[in-house]
């Protein structure tokens, strides 16, 4: 990317990376940091997979239309 993207062009490519892999990752090691039970948190998974399965397709599907409409660079 940094042949093809200027700073000021590739830039929003970074935030959204960050925002969709890094962020998630950070939210998790602090919620560990802060005693969460993994038992607790993988049962409140289990029961609310359908809701996030349905959020994640949305999120991915907005991020596609965003990308296409040219948005991102």
């Amino acid at each position: 990317m940094s042949t093809n993207y200027t700073l000021a062009e590739g830039l929003p490519y970074l935030i959204l990376y960050n925002l969709i892999f890094v962020l998630p990752l950070v939210v998790i090691l602090a919620l560990v940091a802060f005693r969460l039970n993994p038992e607790r948190a993988d049962v409140w998974r289990v029961r609310h997979r359908k809701v996030l399965r349905l959020a994640v397709g949305i999120a991915m599907i907005l991020l596609g239309v965003l990308i296409f409409m040219g948005m991102f660079g």
